[in-house]
């Protein structure tokens, strides 16, 4: 592909390099554009392009670099997504774990967050899932930065967002919306549990 530098490069250089550079860059579009094809095909044959199909050529490697870098720029945007205070749900996993849960899984927001395995590649991970549908949003890494994948929807960092602002108060809002407790998933039965939106022992086990 002709990146940004190197497409203006082949726009001001003589007329041979200019075409060596526009039919290596149409070289690497050929399995799926057919007018990429055609230009290198006969380029092949004659061993020439007229001006009329330099300037189209030039024309299309250009639009095909501009929405190539949008596409990375929006993917960037989409991986890497930073959310303040994401701190209180890892402070909040650590309480757990210390409160005895081996597997801690937290449900609030539309969101259920669970800890990566100790010992894999995501150790120190808290993976983010649709509640409703199990789908993969993306991981709050170590680093304390939500990395979203490029399917995931923009209010999975809104909700993280507003779990983090108050994980206490999420788990709440989610137990008295859905009649079950955030922690462990199941329903809430006593009259204690009930008016708190969340089990009593859950409560103490992560730190609420």
């Amino acid at each position: 592909m002709i990146h940004a530098p190197d497409f203006l490069d082949a726009i001001n250089a003589p007329a041979d390099d200019r075409v060596s550079r526009l039919v290596k860059g149409l070289r690497e579009h050929v399995s799926w554009n057919d007018f990429a094809s055609s230009l290198v095909e006969q380029y092949d044959r004659k061993r020439s392009l007229s001006d009329r199909q330099l300037d189209a050529a030039e024309r299309m490697l250009a639009k095909i670099a501009a929405t190539r870098a949008a596409k990375a720029a929006r993917d960037e945007a989409r991986t890497q997504v930073p959310v303040e205070r994401l701190s209180a749900i890892h402070l909040m996993f650590g309480r757990a774990m210390d409160g005895g849960q081996k597997r801690p899984v937290y449900r609030a927001a539309g969101l259920v967050l669970s800890l990566a395995p100790l010992s894999g590649r995501n150790s120190g991970s808290i993976y983010v899932k649709d509640a409703e549908t199990g789908d993969y949003f993306g991981k709050i890494d170590e680093h304390l930065v939500y990395r979203a994948v490029h399917a995931a929807p923009e209010w999975a960092a809104d909700a993280l967002s507003r779990i983090a602002r108050d994980p206490s108060t999420a788990a709440v809002e989610y137990g008295r919306e859905t009649g079950r407790c955030s922690c462990c998933g199941r329903e809430l039965t006593n009259p204690e549990s009930i008016a708190l939106g969340i089990g009593p022992i859950c409560k103490d086990r992560w730190g609420f």
